[in-house]
């Protein structure tokens, strides 16, 4: 008798394992994708929406979408890279389908909308792995050249100043016509100095320790911060979470910044005291020193976000014509922006205040955002100093420069040359030093467009016998000389023989 319950039982468990194996691999995944899938059991109730291809699969589950990667023995996911569920008009038709030849993967949804990357690759010492290599998105192809994309629509060829790699691509945040890649262009270059906070997706993971939780704010200034989670945003202490920096606010009260998970389809990021975590800060680990103050202007309807990491879910809805205050970016793809909120929604962003309205810190798409019409020194043109500065020059004082000869004009053109010739239009513009995108303090700013609708944008310091000028960015600057007579190109000086 005991002999055959404990048959029954092995029998039993027998098919319990067949039973929940069975059930795991409803996606339809096979070999070592699966293997790490089932490892996690965080996507039980997910189903295959795609084909697997090689390590490569997109699973989805009520309300998240996720392209799911198998590699090195670990699994990688990159849920910005397929269309969510939320995107009826993208994700539903046509049909997602992967193709990967373990080289190339390319993502395509029917016959308008594609995306080639380029596997494992090393390109050279300082660029390697998964850049996308084309696309073809909205009548426009999208072809890598050096570490930017080259644009067509067939009548205008513009480069896009970006290198995408699979690891950020977002593929709801791609442009979707010229006009867009220029605009992009535009706000890398005015925000360049953003990139001094550090735009690492990742941060610190700091497993956790303690017991219970810990309010999280949008910004350090606890309840007078709007709060997520209708006021009741908060992280486990015994979780893990991404330590993604540090700030002292005005009253010396310290916070750390940390992103952490709610679920598997949604992150936030958001500001926790630090002696809730009971982690000491030093005040030279500040990040508040490293921001910029930049005005800015939402130029369409836009969202702000907590989570531009997974879900980017819309915690509040921007209307167009929104004055927000930059600080910083997160990726090529979002803007780090302060406001303020009344009942859920914006009442008048840009001033970070803290009487009566509550402070919001969140994530808006960089594509969405432009120069603020309030912001009289960037649309106030310099005509008269300009006028002082045409001519030529040549790069004397090495460091950061546009071309080794250039020649401005007082008309707003400009021309230059290293290589080959290239040229386009010029401003100078007065700047104001509160907004800390330079080391050191300059009168004005000056902003480079080229005919390809590429940007330069840096800080402006001319002496004051006008024969020379410097060119500052965050950390370095370069200068330049006139020149009596122009640069002649050595193929024209040769033709002239």
């Amino acid at each position: 008798m005991k002999k055959f319950i404990l048959r029954c039982s092995l029998l039993g468990l027998l098919f319990c394992l067949v039973t929940c194996f069975a059930s795991a691999n409803s996606w339809g995944l096979s070999g070592d994708l699966l293997d790490v899938v089932m490892e996690d059991g965080r996507w039980n109730d997910y189903t295959a929406i795609s084909n697997q291809e090689g390590d490569f699969a997109v699973l989805g589950g009520r309300y998240h979408n996720v392209l799911m990667r198998h590699k090195d023995g670990k699994l990688l996911t990159y849920p910005l890279a397929v269309w969510q569920k939320t995107d009826k008009a993208h994700a539903e038709t046509p049909k997602l389908n992967l193709r990967s030849d373990g080289h190339v993967l390319e993502i395509t949804y029917g016959d308008q909308e594609s995306y080639s990357f380029q596997l494992n690759r090393q390109y050279d010492t300082f660029d390697s792995g998964d850049a996308l290599i084309h696309a073809y998105v909205n009548g426009l192809n999208f072809t890598r050249t050096d570490y930017s994309l080259l644009v067509s629509d067939g009548v205008r060829d513009v480069v896009w100043q970006r290198d995408v790699r699979l690891d950020d691509f977002n593929i709801k945040l791609v442009p979707r016509t010229i006009d867009e890649v220029v605009h992009l262009n535009r706000m890398y270059a005015l925000l360049a100095s953003a990139d001094r906070l550090g735009t690492d997706l990742e941060g610190r993971f700091d497993p956790g320790a303690g017991k219970g939780s810990a309010p999280v704010y949008s910004a350090p200034y606890g309840d007078s911060a709007w709060r997520a989670a209708k006021g009741k945003a908060s992280v486990g202490l015994a979780g893990g979470y991404w330590q993604l920096g540090t700030y002292v606010n005005e009253s010396g009260v310290p916070y750390f910044k940390i992103r952490y998970e709610v679920s598997e389809r949604t992150q936030r990021i958001g500001y926790v005291w630090s002696a809730d975590l009971g982690i000491k800060i030093e005040l030279g680990d500040d990040q508040a020193v490293q921001m910029i103050h930049v005005p800015v202007e939402t130029i369409h309807d836009t969202w702000m976000t907590d989570d531009p990491v997974v879900s980017q879910y819309q915690q509040f809805y921007v209307p167009p014509g929104m004055q927000l205050i930059c600080m910083g970016r997160y990726g090529k793809d979002y803007a780090y922006v302060a406001a303020k909120a009344k009942n859920g929604s914006f009442v008048d962003g840009g001033k970070i205040v803290k009487n009566g309205d509550q402070i919001v810190w969140g994530y808006v798409p960089l594509r969405d955002l432009g120069v603020s019409r309030a912001d009289d020194y960037r649309n106030t043109t310099e005509w008269d100093t300009m006028a002082k500065f045409a001519g030529h020059w040549h790069f004397a004082a090495r460091g950061v420069g546009i071309t080794d000869y250039l020649t401005l004009y007082a008309d707003g053109t400009w021309e230059g040359y290293n290589d080959i010739g290239i040229g386009g239009t010029w401003q100078l513009n007065r700047y104001h030093p509160e907004e800390n995108l330079y080391w050191s303090d300059v009168p004005f700013e000056i902003t480079f467009k080229r005919d390809n609708g590429t940007f330069t944008t840096k800080g402006f310091r001319p002496a004051e016998d006008g024969n020379s000028f410097s060119m500052l960015y965050w950390e370095g600057s370069g200068g330049y000389e006139r020149m009596a007579e122009p640069f002649i190109p050595p193929a024209e000086a040769a033709g002239n023989e």
